[in-house]
């Protein structure tokens, strides 16, 4: 599975199996083999860097937001990969549940409730939660105090499709354009600098399509110094998005969070906002898909 991922998304890292425990070792350009959870300590120590120097203060604790897929091993392993970096998790948390977090903590709500989709199509991943807002009553100092609360009442979820997926069929209609009108060829295990610069183009070229009807790539000696310059409609991008189901598969999740509507009660009508997060999002075919699950609704 993990080779699986490398091969998906033209990572040209070096795998090795871990006879202990049954799982992947990547191996460093300097021969160093490491478990994921160490790569992952590494991050994680990086990130505390970065917001030390920020916040001018020490960060020995923290509550990180993971993908709503993650389950028991995935949680235990970056539990595992914190202690590795010294530093303490008090919680994990859904990133779903984060994101209906902050859009309802500033916000009054009554008794009867008050219900939102939280969507997100993330590098990798795009999931959907269906959640509820109340309020109930307490007493602080002697005095009436109104509380608001949320239940996250479902979630769905595809870990196989993200902005990612976007990025690699451009990737990979870049190649083949550049295979016909140069040589020597782009084979993709032995060039992985041309594919590393290309990819890095591609991103750009995506964001621009978000924005404009057409957009260049342009790549400075891409492979064997030679330079690639090209361009690509936003009509043909969602052509090729549309021919392998990418945008059908980004908004599965959704549609399966409306299907389960009924079992509460409601209705779409009954929805005050679906909220949308994730950069991924920005793609008009994806907002487009979106709203086309939804009969038209805003987002």
């Amino acid at each position: 599975a993990f080779q699986d991922y490398l091969d998906k998304y033209k990572l040209p890292y070096k795998v090795v199996p871990d006879e202990t425990r049954g799982t992947a070792r990547i191996v460093a350009e300097n021969g160093a083999e490491y478990a994921v959870e160490e790569l992952v300590a590494m991050v994680l120590q990086y990130a505390m860097k970065i917001g030390e120097s920020m916040g001018k203060g020490q960060i020995k604790d923290a509550v990180i937001a993971v993908p709503p897929y993650f389950g028991q091993t995935h949680r235990y392993a970056l539990y595992d990969a914190a202690d590795i970096a010294g530093l303490n998790i008090l919680a994990e948390v859904s990133d779903l549940s984060c994101a209906a977090l902050q859009w309802g903590i500033d916000k009054e709500f009554n008794t009867t409730g008050t219900w939102t989709i939280i969507y997100d199509m993330g590098a990798t991943s795009v999931g959907a939660a269906l959640v509820r807002y109340s309020s109930f009553d307490s007493k602080e100092m002697g005095k009436k105090k109104s509380n608001g609360q949320f239940d996250i009442k479902a979630v769905k979820w595809d870990a196989s499709t993200g902005g990612e997926d976007m990025d690699m069929l451009l990737v990979d209609h870049f190649l083949a354009e550049f295979d016909e009108k140069h040589k020597p060829k782009v084979a993709t295990k032995d060039a992985p600098k041309a594919i590393a610069k290309l990819r890095k183009q591609v991103r750009k070229t995506k964001e621009i399509l978000s924005a404009n009807k057409e957009a260049p790539l342009s790549v400075e000696g891409m492979h064997e110094d030679v330079d690639f310059r090209s361009t690509i409609s936003r009509d043909q991008f969602e052509q090729m998005a549309t021919s392998v189901g990418l945008f059908d598969r980004a908004v599965a999740p959704l549609k399966a969070i409306i299907d389960l509507l009924p079992d509460y009660n409601i209705t779409m009508d009954d929805i005050q906002v679906v909220e949308v997060i994730g950069g991924a999002t920005r793609v008009p075919g994806v907002k487009a898909a979106l709203q086309a699950a939804m009969d038209g609704r805003n987002l």
